[in-house]
Protein backbone atom coordinates (compact mmCIF):
# COMPACT_ATOMS: atom_id res chain seq x y z
CA UNK A 1 0.00 0.00 0.00
CA UNK A 2 1.52 3.76 -0.97
CA UNK A 3 -0.02 6.43 0.52
CA UNK A 4 -0.92 9.01 -1.59
CA UNK A 5 -1.56 12.66 -1.84
CA UNK A 6 -3.79 14.22 -5.12
CA UNK A 7 -4.84 17.55 -5.22
CA UNK A 8 -7.25 18.76 -8.22
CA UNK A 9 -6.24 21.88 -9.98
CA UNK A 10 -7.91 23.52 -12.75
CA UNK A 11 -6.59 21.58 -15.87
CA UNK A 12 -4.87 18.96 -13.97
CA UNK A 13 -3.97 16.40 -10.89
CA UNK A 14 -0.75 16.85 -8.79
CA UNK A 15 0.27 13.55 -7.03
CA UNK A 16 2.77 13.20 -4.27
CA UNK A 17 3.77 10.18 -2.60
CA UNK A 18 6.74 8.81 -0.97
CA UNK A 19 9.60 7.26 -3.35
CA UNK A 20 8.47 3.93 -4.81
CA UNK A 21 10.47 2.21 -8.15
CA UNK A 22 7.61 0.65 -8.81
CA UNK A 23 5.03 3.63 -8.12
CA UNK A 24 7.70 5.99 -10.44
CA UNK A 25 7.45 3.45 -13.16
CA UNK A 26 3.62 3.11 -13.10
CA UNK A 27 3.12 6.96 -13.20
CA UNK A 28 5.47 7.46 -15.94
CA UNK A 29 3.06 5.41 -18.56
CA UNK A 30 0.05 7.31 -17.58
CA UNK A 31 -0.15 9.90 -21.25
CA UNK A 32 1.75 13.09 -20.25
CA UNK A 33 2.19 12.75 -17.17
CA UNK A 34 5.18 15.14 -15.73
CA UNK A 35 7.16 14.97 -12.85
CA UNK A 36 7.60 18.78 -11.74
CA UNK A 37 10.94 19.19 -9.71
CA UNK A 38 10.10 22.86 -8.11
CA UNK A 39 6.76 21.11 -6.77
CA UNK A 40 8.14 17.93 -6.02
CA UNK A 41 5.22 16.26 -7.32
CA UNK A 42 3.65 14.62 -10.29
CA UNK A 43 1.20 16.93 -12.54
CA UNK A 44 -1.25 14.44 -14.94
CA UNK A 45 -3.76 16.18 -17.43
CA UNK A 46 -7.37 15.54 -16.29
CA UNK A 47 -7.55 13.99 -19.85
CA UNK A 48 -5.48 11.12 -18.41
CA UNK A 49 -8.17 10.99 -15.61
CA UNK A 50 -8.92 7.05 -16.30
CA UNK A 51 -5.50 6.40 -16.22
CA UNK A 52 -4.69 8.06 -12.77
CA UNK A 53 -7.73 6.69 -11.32
CA UNK A 54 -5.87 3.20 -12.38
CA UNK A 55 -2.66 3.84 -10.88
CA UNK A 56 -4.56 4.97 -7.94
CA UNK A 57 -6.48 1.27 -7.41
CA UNK A 58 -2.87 -0.10 -7.78
CA UNK A 59 -1.22 1.94 -5.25
CA UNK A 60 -3.69 2.33 -2.50
CA UNK A 61 -6.82 0.27 -3.21
CA UNK A 62 -10.33 0.85 -4.50
CA UNK A 63 -11.51 3.19 -1.63
CA UNK A 64 -9.00 5.97 -2.39
CA UNK A 65 -10.92 6.56 -5.73
CA UNK A 66 -12.80 8.70 -3.97
CA UNK A 67 -10.28 11.26 -4.03
CA UNK A 68 -10.67 12.19 -7.46
CA UNK A 69 -13.76 10.12 -8.93
CA UNK A 70 -16.97 11.91 -9.22
CA UNK A 71 -20.17 9.78 -9.83
CA UNK A 72 -23.09 9.76 -11.97
CA UNK A 73 -25.04 12.73 -10.86
CA UNK A 74 -28.55 11.77 -9.91
CA UNK A 75 -29.72 15.38 -9.78
CA UNK A 76 -28.78 16.60 -12.76
CA UNK A 77 -31.43 17.82 -15.24
CA UNK A 78 -31.54 19.65 -18.67
CA UNK A 79 -32.89 23.31 -17.79
CA UNK A 80 -32.11 24.88 -20.90
CA UNK A 81 -33.90 22.68 -23.89
CA UNK A 82 -36.91 22.55 -25.24
CA UNK A 83 -39.16 20.09 -27.03
CA UNK A 84 -40.82 17.16 -24.95
CA UNK A 85 -38.94 15.86 -21.79
CA UNK A 86 -36.45 13.08 -22.39
CA UNK A 87 -37.26 9.28 -22.18
CA UNK A 88 -36.29 7.60 -18.95
CA UNK A 89 -32.82 6.28 -20.78
CA UNK A 90 -31.88 9.81 -22.17
CA UNK A 91 -31.91 10.99 -18.92
CA UNK A 92 -30.10 8.46 -17.14
CA UNK A 93 -27.63 8.79 -19.89
CA UNK A 94 -27.50 12.56 -19.72
CA UNK A 95 -27.03 12.01 -15.97
CA UNK A 96 -23.93 9.39 -16.64
CA UNK A 97 -21.86 12.12 -18.89
CA UNK A 98 -22.44 14.98 -15.96
CA UNK A 99 -19.02 14.93 -14.52
CA UNK A 100 -16.85 12.32 -16.59
CA UNK A 101 -14.20 13.74 -19.00
CA UNK A 102 -14.31 10.63 -21.31
CA UNK A 103 -17.73 8.36 -22.48
CA UNK A 104 -18.98 6.30 -24.95
CA UNK A 105 -22.89 6.81 -25.42
CA UNK A 106 -23.31 3.07 -26.85
CA UNK A 107 -26.94 3.43 -27.63
CA UNK A 108 -29.09 1.21 -30.22
CA UNK A 109 -29.70 3.02 -33.69
CA UNK A 110 -33.03 5.73 -32.80
CA UNK A 111 -32.58 5.97 -29.02
CA UNK A 112 -31.58 10.00 -29.76
CA UNK A 113 -28.26 10.10 -28.85
CA UNK A 114 -27.78 13.40 -30.65
CA UNK A 115 -30.69 14.75 -28.30
CA UNK A 116 -28.48 13.56 -25.06
CA UNK A 117 -25.25 15.40 -26.64
CA UNK A 118 -27.38 18.69 -27.47
CA UNK A 119 -28.38 19.08 -23.86
CA UNK A 120 -25.34 18.02 -21.91
CA UNK A 121 -23.50 20.83 -24.00
CA UNK A 122 -26.11 23.26 -23.53
CA UNK A 123 -26.37 22.36 -19.61
CA UNK A 124 -23.19 21.77 -18.41
CA UNK A 125 -21.25 24.90 -16.90
CA UNK A 126 -18.22 26.67 -18.73
CA UNK A 127 -19.02 24.59 -21.85
CA UNK A 128 -18.26 27.35 -25.03
CA UNK A 129 -16.94 25.60 -27.56
CA UNK A 130 -18.06 22.23 -29.19
CA UNK A 131 -16.42 20.68 -32.01
CA UNK A 132 -18.32 17.24 -33.36
CA UNK A 133 -16.88 15.12 -36.08
CA UNK A 134 -19.40 13.17 -37.82
CA UNK A 135 -19.76 11.82 -41.33
CA UNK A 136 -20.39 14.31 -43.86
CA UNK A 137 -24.42 13.46 -44.39
CA UNK A 138 -25.12 14.45 -40.71
CA UNK A 139 -22.95 17.99 -40.70
CA UNK A 140 -26.19 19.74 -41.97
CA UNK A 141 -28.36 17.67 -39.01
CA UNK A 142 -26.75 18.42 -36.51
CA UNK A 143 -27.42 22.65 -36.54
CA UNK A 144 -31.21 21.17 -36.83
CA UNK A 145 -30.73 19.20 -33.57
CA UNK A 146 -29.50 22.57 -32.15
CA UNK A 147 -32.54 24.41 -32.93
CA UNK A 148 -34.64 21.58 -32.54
CA UNK A 149 -33.58 20.56 -28.97
CA UNK A 150 -31.17 23.71 -27.85
CA UNK A 151 -33.55 26.36 -25.09
CA UNK A 152 -31.52 29.17 -26.36
CA UNK A 153 -29.74 30.37 -29.78
CA UNK A 154 -25.94 28.99 -30.30
CA UNK A 155 -23.56 29.62 -33.26
CA UNK A 156 -23.35 26.72 -35.42
CA UNK A 157 -20.84 26.44 -37.93
CA UNK A 158 -21.11 23.60 -40.38
CA UNK A 159 -17.71 22.89 -42.13
CA UNK A 160 -19.11 20.70 -45.08
CA UNK A 161 -18.69 21.40 -49.08
CA UNK A 162 -21.36 24.49 -48.96
CA UNK A 163 -18.53 25.90 -46.76
CA UNK A 164 -16.18 25.65 -49.46
CA UNK A 165 -12.63 24.36 -49.77
CA UNK A 166 -10.79 23.79 -46.31
CA UNK A 167 -8.95 27.29 -45.94
CA UNK A 168 -12.81 28.86 -46.35
CA UNK A 169 -14.54 26.58 -43.73
CA UNK A 170 -11.68 27.08 -41.21
CA UNK A 171 -12.55 31.08 -41.98
CA UNK A 172 -15.89 30.02 -41.31
CA UNK A 173 -15.31 27.97 -38.15
CA UNK A 174 -12.69 30.70 -37.18
CA UNK A 175 -15.40 33.33 -37.32
CA UNK A 176 -18.00 31.23 -35.72
CA UNK A 177 -16.03 31.38 -32.35
CA UNK A 178 -15.66 34.78 -32.47
CA UNK A 179 -19.13 35.49 -32.66
CA UNK A 180 -20.26 33.23 -30.23
CA UNK A 181 -17.41 34.99 -28.34
CA UNK A 182 -19.07 38.27 -28.99
CA UNK A 183 -22.52 37.50 -27.90
CA UNK A 184 -21.46 35.26 -24.78
CA UNK A 185 -22.71 32.04 -26.04
CA UNK A 186 -21.99 28.44 -27.02
CA UNK A 187 -20.37 28.10 -30.62
CA UNK A 188 -20.74 24.40 -32.47
CA UNK A 189 -18.18 23.57 -35.39
CA UNK A 190 -19.33 20.45 -37.54
CA UNK A 191 -16.80 18.78 -39.34
CA UNK A 192 -16.76 15.17 -41.47
CA UNK A 193 -14.31 12.83 -40.88
CA UNK A 194 -13.08 13.26 -44.50
CA UNK A 195 -11.75 16.44 -43.69
CA UNK A 196 -10.99 16.89 -40.23
CA UNK A 197 -7.48 15.55 -40.62
CA UNK A 198 -6.22 17.73 -43.51
CA UNK A 199 -3.71 20.38 -43.60
CA UNK A 200 -5.03 23.62 -41.69
CA UNK A 201 -8.10 22.19 -40.62
CA UNK A 202 -6.05 19.98 -38.49
CA UNK A 203 -4.39 23.30 -37.23
CA UNK A 204 -7.64 24.61 -36.73
CA UNK A 205 -9.22 22.21 -34.46
CA UNK A 206 -6.22 21.65 -32.33
CA UNK A 207 -5.73 24.95 -31.33
CA UNK A 208 -9.14 26.06 -31.08
CA UNK A 209 -9.58 25.73 -27.10
CA UNK A 210 -12.65 23.26 -27.69
CA UNK A 211 -14.73 22.22 -24.19
CA UNK A 212 -16.25 19.69 -25.62
CA UNK A 213 -15.73 16.79 -28.38
CA UNK A 214 -18.39 14.75 -29.83
CA UNK A 215 -17.34 11.96 -32.37
CA UNK A 216 -21.00 11.06 -34.10
CA UNK A 217 -20.93 7.62 -35.63
CA UNK A 218 -17.87 6.95 -33.58
CA UNK A 219 -16.94 3.43 -35.21
CA UNK A 220 -15.79 5.58 -37.97
CA UNK A 221 -12.55 5.57 -36.08
CA UNK A 222 -12.23 2.32 -35.91
CA UNK A 223 -9.46 1.66 -38.37
CA UNK A 224 -6.69 1.99 -35.87
CA UNK A 225 -4.28 2.71 -38.74
CA UNK A 226 -6.40 5.42 -40.62
CA UNK A 227 -5.21 8.67 -40.38
CA UNK A 228 -8.40 9.67 -39.33
CA UNK A 229 -8.51 7.50 -36.64
CA UNK A 230 -4.65 8.62 -35.34
CA UNK A 231 -5.86 12.54 -35.96
CA UNK A 232 -9.11 11.71 -33.39
CA UNK A 233 -6.33 10.73 -30.54
CA UNK A 234 -4.63 13.78 -30.87
CA UNK A 235 -7.67 15.84 -30.77
CA UNK A 236 -8.86 13.47 -27.72
CA UNK A 237 -5.67 14.48 -26.01
CA UNK A 238 -6.01 18.05 -26.17
CA UNK A 239 -9.79 18.53 -25.04
CA UNK A 240 -11.02 18.16 -21.25
CA UNK A 241 -14.39 15.99 -22.42
CA UNK A 242 -14.87 13.68 -25.09
CA UNK A 243 -18.48 12.27 -25.60
CA UNK A 244 -18.72 9.31 -28.24
CA UNK A 245 -21.88 8.47 -30.27
CA UNK A 246 -22.92 5.38 -31.75
CA UNK A 247 -25.92 2.42 -32.35
CA UNK A 248 -23.00 0.36 -33.40
CA UNK A 249 -19.70 1.30 -31.78
CA UNK A 250 -17.70 -2.02 -32.56
CA UNK A 251 -19.83 -2.84 -36.16
CA UNK A 252 -17.30 -6.16 -36.91
CA UNK A 253 -15.12 -7.65 -34.34
CA UNK A 254 -13.63 -6.71 -31.04
CA UNK A 255 -10.35 -5.33 -32.82
CA UNK A 256 -12.61 -2.26 -33.49
CA UNK A 257 -12.60 -1.04 -29.68
CA UNK A 258 -8.74 -0.45 -30.09
CA UNK A 259 -9.20 2.89 -32.47
CA UNK A 260 -12.72 3.86 -30.75
CA UNK A 261 -11.55 3.91 -27.29
CA UNK A 262 -8.29 5.65 -28.22
CA UNK A 263 -9.78 8.91 -29.37
CA UNK A 264 -11.66 8.97 -26.16
CA UNK A 265 -9.22 7.62 -23.67
CA UNK A 266 -5.54 6.87 -24.53
CA UNK A 267 -4.94 5.19 -21.20
CA UNK A 268 -7.20 2.67 -21.79
CA UNK A 269 -5.62 0.44 -24.71
CA UNK A 270 -2.90 2.33 -24.41
CA UNK A 271 -1.35 3.92 -28.08
CA UNK A 272 0.54 0.27 -29.32
CA UNK A 273 -1.77 -1.03 -31.40
CA UNK A 274 0.64 -4.02 -32.09
CA UNK A 275 0.42 -4.86 -28.12
CA UNK A 276 -3.52 -4.25 -28.16
CA UNK A 277 -3.50 -6.89 -30.73
CA UNK A 278 -1.56 -9.74 -29.07
CA UNK A 279 -3.31 -8.93 -26.39
CA UNK A 280 -6.42 -9.85 -27.49
CA UNK A 281 -6.45 -11.96 -30.28
CA UNK A 282 -4.31 -14.91 -32.04
CA UNK A 283 -3.07 -14.41 -35.93
CA UNK A 284 -1.58 -16.55 -38.15
CA UNK A 285 -1.81 -17.75 -41.32
CA UNK A 286 -0.60 -15.99 -44.80
CA UNK A 287 1.52 -13.22 -43.60
CA UNK A 288 -0.07 -13.52 -39.70
CA UNK A 289 -2.61 -11.50 -40.48
CA UNK A 290 -5.66 -13.99 -40.26
CA UNK A 291 -6.84 -13.59 -36.48
CA UNK A 292 -7.54 -17.20 -35.68
CA UNK A 293 -8.94 -16.61 -32.47
CA UNK A 294 -9.96 -13.86 -29.55
CA UNK A 295 -9.07 -14.00 -26.05
CA UNK A 296 -9.00 -12.32 -22.92
CA UNK A 297 -12.71 -10.85 -23.82
CA UNK A 298 -13.07 -10.47 -20.54
CA UNK A 299 -10.87 -8.23 -19.64
CA UNK A 300 -11.29 -5.93 -22.98
CA UNK A 301 -15.01 -5.85 -21.84
CA UNK A 302 -13.95 -4.68 -18.20
CA UNK A 303 -12.08 -1.63 -19.96
CA UNK A 304 -14.20 -0.68 -22.59
CA UNK A 305 -17.11 -0.74 -19.34
CA UNK A 306 -14.99 2.02 -17.57
CA UNK A 307 -16.19 4.28 -20.73
CA UNK A 308 -19.50 3.08 -22.02
CA UNK A 309 -22.65 3.35 -21.13
CA UNK A 310 -25.41 0.55 -22.68
CA UNK A 311 -28.89 -0.53 -21.97
CA UNK A 312 -30.30 -3.72 -22.22
CA UNK A 313 -33.45 -3.50 -25.10
CA UNK A 314 -36.17 -3.74 -22.09
CA UNK A 315 -34.75 -0.37 -20.83
CA UNK A 316 -35.80 2.00 -24.00
CA UNK A 317 -38.91 3.62 -24.13
CA UNK A 318 -39.47 3.50 -28.27
CA UNK A 319 -42.40 2.35 -29.98
CA UNK A 320 -43.40 -1.16 -30.42
CA UNK A 321 -42.11 -3.02 -33.50
CA UNK A 322 -42.91 -6.31 -35.53
CA UNK A 323 -41.18 -8.10 -38.62
CA UNK A 324 -43.24 -9.61 -41.41
CA UNK A 325 -41.66 -12.02 -43.78
CA UNK A 326 -43.37 -12.22 -47.07
CA UNK A 327 -42.08 -16.05 -48.86
CA UNK A 328 -41.61 -15.86 -52.16
CA UNK A 329 -40.98 -19.22 -54.37
CA UNK A 330 -39.32 -19.08 -57.42
CA UNK A 331 -40.48 -20.13 -60.50
CA UNK A 332 -39.81 -23.75 -61.58
CA UNK A 333 -37.13 -22.67 -64.03
CA UNK A 334 -35.22 -20.30 -62.34
CA UNK A 335 -35.36 -22.39 -59.08
CA UNK A 336 -33.32 -25.12 -61.42
CA UNK A 337 -30.94 -22.18 -62.61
CA UNK A 338 -30.13 -20.99 -59.08
CA UNK A 339 -29.35 -24.75 -57.74
CA UNK A 340 -26.82 -24.84 -60.44
CA UNK A 341 -25.11 -21.71 -59.88
CA UNK A 342 -25.11 -22.97 -56.22
CA UNK A 343 -23.61 -25.86 -57.36
CA UNK A 344 -21.25 -25.66 -60.70
CA UNK A 345 -20.86 -21.82 -60.26
CA UNK A 346 -21.73 -22.03 -63.93
CA UNK A 347 -24.77 -22.24 -66.22
CA UNK A 348 -26.50 -21.68 -69.40
CA UNK A 349 -29.50 -19.98 -70.67
CA UNK A 350 -31.07 -18.97 -74.43
CA UNK A 351 -29.16 -15.53 -73.69
CA UNK A 352 -25.77 -16.04 -73.06
CA UNK A 353 -23.62 -18.16 -70.22
CA UNK A 354 -22.97 -17.09 -66.50
CA UNK A 355 -20.12 -17.59 -64.81
CA UNK A 356 -19.18 -17.03 -61.12
CA UNK A 357 -15.37 -17.00 -60.50
CA UNK A 358 -15.67 -17.86 -56.87
CA UNK A 359 -17.91 -18.26 -53.37
CA UNK A 360 -17.80 -14.71 -52.69
CA UNK A 361 -19.36 -13.88 -56.41
CA UNK A 362 -21.49 -16.11 -55.41
CA UNK A 363 -22.81 -15.14 -52.98
CA UNK A 364 -23.88 -11.80 -54.66
CA UNK A 365 -24.86 -13.00 -58.02
CA UNK A 366 -27.37 -15.22 -56.48
CA UNK A 367 -28.78 -12.49 -54.42
CA UNK A 368 -29.81 -10.80 -57.50
CA UNK A 369 -31.04 -13.68 -58.70
CA UNK A 370 -33.35 -13.74 -55.76
CA UNK A 371 -33.90 -10.22 -56.76
CA UNK A 372 -34.47 -11.21 -60.39
CA UNK A 373 -31.11 -10.33 -62.47
CA UNK A 374 -28.11 -11.58 -63.48
CA UNK A 375 -25.13 -10.52 -65.49
CA UNK A 376 -25.47 -12.90 -68.56
CA UNK A 377 -22.25 -13.07 -71.13
CA UNK A 378 -23.92 -13.72 -74.96
CA UNK A 379 -21.76 -14.64 -77.86
CA UNK A 380 -19.79 -12.03 -78.73
CA UNK A 381 -18.77 -11.38 -75.18
CA UNK A 382 -20.54 -8.76 -73.95
CA UNK A 383 -22.00 -8.84 -70.57
CA UNK A 384 -25.22 -7.46 -69.61
CA UNK A 385 -27.75 -7.69 -67.01
CA UNK A 386 -30.91 -9.55 -67.66
CA UNK A 387 -34.28 -9.90 -65.94
CA UNK A 388 -34.89 -13.47 -64.99
CA UNK A 389 -38.08 -13.43 -63.32
CA UNK A 390 -40.28 -10.04 -61.38
CA UNK A 391 -40.86 -11.84 -58.27
CA UNK A 392 -40.17 -8.88 -55.89
CA UNK A 393 -41.21 -6.46 -58.36
CA UNK A 394 -44.74 -8.13 -58.16
CA UNK A 395 -44.46 -8.49 -54.41
CA UNK A 396 -43.93 -5.27 -53.53
CA UNK A 397 -46.43 -3.90 -56.48
CA UNK A 398 -49.45 -6.17 -53.81
CA UNK A 399 -47.84 -4.40 -50.81
CA UNK A 400 -47.92 -0.75 -52.13
CA UNK A 401 -51.28 -1.34 -53.20
CA UNK A 402 -52.49 -2.76 -49.36
CA UNK A 403 -51.72 0.68 -48.02
CA UNK A 404 -53.39 4.08 -48.35
CA UNK A 405 -51.60 6.15 -51.06
CA UNK A 406 -50.49 8.56 -48.51
CA UNK A 407 -48.93 6.04 -46.53
CA UNK A 408 -45.19 7.23 -46.45
CA UNK A 409 -42.90 3.55 -47.07
CA UNK A 410 -39.28 3.19 -47.02
CA UNK A 411 -37.43 0.51 -49.18
CA UNK A 412 -33.94 -1.15 -48.31
CA UNK A 413 -31.84 -2.50 -51.48
CA UNK A 414 -28.49 -3.71 -51.98
CA UNK A 415 -28.07 -2.92 -55.56
CA UNK A 416 -28.98 -0.01 -58.21
CA UNK A 417 -30.69 -2.79 -60.16
CA UNK A 418 -33.19 -3.01 -57.04
CA UNK A 419 -33.22 1.13 -56.65
CA UNK A 420 -34.74 0.97 -60.57
CA UNK A 421 -37.00 -1.49 -59.72
CA UNK A 422 -38.70 0.49 -56.70
CA UNK A 423 -39.00 3.80 -58.88
CA UNK A 424 -40.37 1.62 -61.49
CA UNK A 425 -42.75 0.01 -59.38
CA UNK A 426 -44.08 3.18 -57.46
CA UNK A 427 -44.90 4.88 -60.74
CA UNK A 428 -46.85 1.86 -62.00
CA UNK A 429 -49.26 2.13 -58.62
CA UNK A 430 -49.79 5.97 -58.99
CA UNK A 431 -47.25 7.37 -56.48
CA UNK A 432 -44.34 9.29 -56.10
CA UNK A 433 -40.93 8.31 -55.40
CA UNK A 434 -37.22 9.69 -54.56
CA UNK A 435 -34.18 7.77 -53.38
CA UNK A 436 -31.20 8.21 -50.86
CA UNK A 437 -27.71 6.66 -52.56
CA UNK A 438 -24.51 7.52 -54.47
CA UNK A 439 -26.20 7.41 -57.51
CA UNK A 440 -26.23 10.62 -59.24
CA UNK A 441 -28.29 11.65 -61.54
CA UNK A 442 -31.47 10.09 -59.59
CA UNK A 443 -34.64 11.42 -57.85
CA UNK A 444 -32.73 12.92 -54.79
CA UNK A 445 -34.99 12.53 -51.47
CA UNK A 446 -36.01 15.87 -50.06
CA UNK A 447 -34.26 15.64 -47.08
CA UNK A 448 -33.48 18.47 -44.34
CA UNK A 449 -31.64 18.57 -41.98
CA UNK A 450 -31.52 15.02 -41.76
CA UNK A 451 -35.61 14.90 -41.82
CA UNK A 452 -37.05 13.39 -44.92
CA UNK A 453 -40.12 16.27 -46.00
CA UNK A 454 -40.39 15.49 -49.36
CA UNK A 455 -43.50 14.94 -51.39
CA UNK A 456 -42.75 11.70 -52.16
CA UNK A 457 -44.62 8.54 -50.58
CA UNK A 458 -41.85 5.81 -51.57
CA UNK A 459 -38.18 6.38 -50.37
CA UNK A 460 -35.85 3.87 -52.05
CA UNK A 461 -32.67 3.73 -49.59
CA UNK A 462 -29.66 2.17 -50.48
CA UNK A 463 -28.52 0.24 -47.31
CA UNK A 464 -24.85 0.52 -47.86
CA UNK A 465 -24.85 4.38 -48.21
CA UNK A 466 -28.23 5.72 -46.81
CA UNK A 467 -28.94 3.91 -43.53
CA UNK A 468 -26.89 6.54 -41.01
CA UNK A 469 -27.95 9.54 -39.35
CA UNK A 470 -31.26 10.35 -41.20
CA UNK A 471 -34.32 10.61 -39.81
CA UNK A 472 -37.56 9.08 -41.58
CA UNK A 473 -39.91 8.45 -39.25
CA UNK A 474 -42.35 10.29 -41.41
CA UNK A 475 -43.05 6.74 -42.38
CA UNK A 476 -43.22 4.23 -39.97
CA UNK A 477 -43.25 1.21 -42.64
CA UNK A 478 -40.18 -0.16 -44.31
CA UNK A 479 -39.55 -2.74 -46.36
CA UNK A 480 -36.85 -4.41 -47.22
CA UNK A 481 -36.29 -5.34 -51.00
CA UNK A 482 -32.51 -6.85 -50.95
CA UNK A 483 -30.23 -7.22 -47.99
CA UNK A 484 -26.94 -5.49 -46.51
CA UNK A 485 -24.33 -7.91 -46.02
CA UNK A 486 -23.05 -5.12 -43.43
CA UNK A 487 -24.60 -6.11 -39.53
CA UNK A 488 -24.32 -2.34 -38.44
CA UNK A 489 -25.77 -1.31 -41.68
CA UNK A 490 -28.59 -3.26 -40.83
CA UNK A 491 -29.40 -2.41 -37.37
CA UNK A 492 -28.87 1.41 -38.89
CA UNK A 493 -31.81 0.81 -41.48
CA UNK A 494 -34.23 -0.53 -39.15
CA UNK A 495 -33.29 2.68 -36.74
CA UNK A 496 -34.32 4.71 -39.50
CA UNK A 497 -37.87 4.93 -39.07
CA UNK A 498 -37.80 3.33 -34.89
CA UNK A 499 -36.24 6.76 -33.16
CA UNK A 500 -37.14 9.58 -31.38
CA UNK A 501 -40.05 11.05 -32.49
CA UNK A 502 -41.84 8.24 -33.95
CA UNK A 503 -45.18 7.94 -32.55
CA UNK A 504 -46.82 4.98 -34.53
CA UNK A 505 -45.29 0.69 -33.76
CA UNK A 506 -43.11 0.11 -36.55
CA UNK A 507 -43.90 -2.54 -39.51
CA UNK A 508 -40.63 -4.36 -41.06
CA UNK A 509 -41.56 -6.38 -44.01
CA UNK A 510 -38.96 -8.67 -45.64
CA UNK A 511 -39.10 -9.96 -49.45
CA UNK A 512 -37.08 -13.37 -48.89
CA UNK A 513 -37.28 -16.36 -51.48
CA UNK A 514 -37.84 -19.36 -49.90
CA UNK A 515 -34.69 -21.73 -50.29
CA UNK A 516 -32.46 -18.64 -51.47
CA UNK A 517 -29.64 -17.08 -49.69
CA UNK A 518 -32.25 -14.18 -48.57
CA UNK A 519 -33.08 -16.30 -46.01
CA UNK A 520 -29.55 -17.73 -45.35
CA UNK A 521 -28.71 -13.94 -45.19
CA UNK A 522 -31.70 -12.93 -43.06
CA UNK A 523 -30.81 -15.60 -40.42
CA UNK A 524 -27.86 -14.39 -39.80
CA UNK A 525 -28.23 -10.73 -39.20
CA UNK A 526 -31.08 -11.85 -36.41
CA UNK A 527 -28.17 -13.95 -34.80
CA UNK A 528 -26.45 -10.87 -34.85
CA UNK A 529 -23.62 -12.40 -36.66
CA UNK A 530 -21.54 -11.48 -39.34
CA UNK A 531 -22.92 -12.53 -42.70
CA UNK A 532 -20.19 -13.06 -45.26
CA UNK A 533 -18.01 -14.89 -42.45
CA UNK A 534 -21.01 -17.14 -41.56
CA UNK A 535 -21.81 -17.77 -45.41
CA UNK A 536 -18.24 -19.11 -46.26
CA UNK A 537 -18.10 -20.66 -43.01
CA UNK A 538 -21.46 -22.51 -43.60
CA UNK A 539 -20.83 -22.74 -47.70
CA UNK A 540 -23.34 -20.81 -50.17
Amino acid sequence: MIQLHVEELVNSFKVRFSYDKRAVEQIKAIPNAQWRKDAKAWLIPKTSRRALERFIAWASGKEALKAIQRSKVDSAYPTCSKGEPMWAHQLAAFQYLWNRQASLLDLRPGSGKSRIFVDYCLNYPDVKRVLILCPKSFVQGWQAQFEKYGGFPVVCACLDDTAGTVRERVKVGLQAIEEAQRQNILAVVVVNYDVCWREGMSDFLLDAQFDVFGADEIQRLRGAQTRVSKFARRLGAAIPVRIGLSGTAFPETPMDSFGVCRALDASVFGTAFHRFKNRYAVFGGYGNFKVLNYINQNELKEKIDTLRFTMEPEGYELPSEQDIVISLVLPPKVQKLYKTLERDLYAKISTGEIYLANSAVAFTQLQRLCSGVLPVENADGDTTLTEIHTLKQDALRDLLDSFPPTQSVVVICRFHYDLAAVHKITTEVGRVSAEVSGRPGRPLAHIDGGVWVGPETVLAVQGSSGVEGFDLTRGHIMCYYSYTLELGKFSQSRARIRRAGQKEPCTYYHLVVQGGIDQKIRVLLEKKQHVLQGLLAGGI
